[in-house]
């Protein structure tokens, strides 16, 4: 059942879709209409609950058969659910199982122009778009050619290129992104960051955690056919990672819970305890990140080498001197990273603030807001008309 709401891009109900398991027995009893036939199925799809804004994009994270592309053809309408309601607001632009209009005799011409018809584009507005699509999936002359004979990529950059040169209320994507060279990886990601400025809404299915950081602010974890979590992607991918929690046995980081808030350009100075709980030599490193909505985690600032400090047992003052802070204002995260200087807890992971572990530090700069995130310092000098020496 598919109704239409107006809050959500789309929205799902204790969605499910079974899959009959069919053999070629069963295929004469089918047939013959057997009254006592009891089929076999697979749940595919067992009460999926999950929200998508108008104008949000959100993440499906899953290992290979959790059940994503399942997911995303029932909520375009390719396959229909067994149980559940879905909830559609807006036209769809399905970016999986690409192709599907048919004759692969079409050129990449003839696809553009057949995709753009069912889309209801006017014939005569259909030629400039097109052209618009060859330029942007840089096939040059094999536009015109059949598409039997394209790679997997120039099909792939095919697909895309069609399917997002128009703009579309709600886009599915499932895994198209990782296709192709870095060169126009990259073009898709600046699309599809432009149809999302646009008011566009959509879901990216991926077992890529850093392809869901990029674009998605909320997302969920599909596994064998279930929801087993939804909330910020920062969270999310933290549960996904599912990364060997450190270990506060010999150290602990001890930080101010509010996090830290400096000015940019500035000195800072960086207050932080280590407790010492039994007797070994320990390093310390640190780095600066920020998250950026359809960007993902930048590393804006790293220390480049593990620092070995001398600790005693107990409560240890640790300081971290940034000169001339070169970032600007906004929000970040600091994180922390201790580790053995000898080989005895080589193997062992000492406690760690990261965002990975979600519990990376708040960390926000003051300053002028600028469209950058770091800032070099400088010293500004007032030259006279006469000064030819510009020492």
């Amino acid at each position: 059942m598919i109704n239409h709401v107006e809050n959500n891009a789309i929205s799902c109900s204790n969605l499910s879709k079974d899959f009959y398991i069919i053999d070629q027995y069963l295929n004469w009893r089918i047939v013959f209409r057997d009254n006592y036939l009891n089929l076999e199925s697979f749940h595919a799809l067992s009460n999926v609950n999950l929200n998508v804004p108008k104008g949000k994009f959100v993440g499906i994270l899953g290992r290979n058969g959790a059940g994503k592309s399942t997911l995303l053809r029932v909520l375009a309408g390719v396959y229909s659910p067994t149980k559940g309601i879905v909830n559609v607001s807006g036209e769809i632009s399905s970016l999986f199982e690409m192709g599907g209009l048919g004759n692969n005799r079409l050129t990449g011409y003839g696809y553009a122009s057949r995709y753009l018809q069912l889309y209801g584009l006017a014939k005569v507005n259909r030629r400039e778009v097109i052209k618009k699509i060859q330029d942007f999936s840089e096939l040059g002359d094999d536009f015109n050619r059949p598409i039997y004979t394209y790679s997997s990529g120039m099909k792939a950059r095919l697909y895309f290129s069609t399917a997002t040169e128009l703009q579309h209320a709600i886009y599915l994507v499932d895994e198209l992104l990782s296709v192709g060279d870095e060169h126009f990886q990259a073009k898709c990601w600046k699309r599809l960051r432009e149809r999302f400025s646009n008011g566009a809404s959509g879901i990216l299915v991926t077992h890529d955690w850093s392809a869901v950081l990029k674009l998605c602010e909320h997302s969920y974890i599909l596994e064998h056919g279930r929801v087993i979590a939804g909330g910020s992607s920062e969270s999310i991918v933290q549960k996904y990672l599912q990364l060997p929690i450190p270990t506060k046995e010999y150290a602990e980081i001890i930080t101010n819970n509010q996090g830290y808030c400096f000015d940019s350009g500035q000195d800072c100075n960086i207050q932080f305890n280590i407790l010492l709980k039994k007797e070994i030599s320990l390093s310390v490193n640190y780095s600066i990140e920020i998250f950026r909505p359809g960007l993902g985690w930048e590393l804006v600032l790293l220390n480049q080498d593990f620092v070995n400090i001398v600790c005693k047992l107990g409560l240890n003052y640790c300081h971290i001197n940034i000169k001339q802070l070169p970032l600007a204002a906004g929000e970040y995260y600091l994180n922390l990273f201790l580790k053995s200087q000898g080989d005895s807890i080589e193997l062992i992971k000492l406690d760690t603030r990261s965002w990975t572990y979600a519990n990376g530090i708040k960390f926000k700069v003051n300053g002028i807001n600028a469209n950058a995130i770091t800032v070099l310092p400088w010293k500004k000098r007032i030259w006279s008309l006469n000064d030819t020496t510009h020492n």
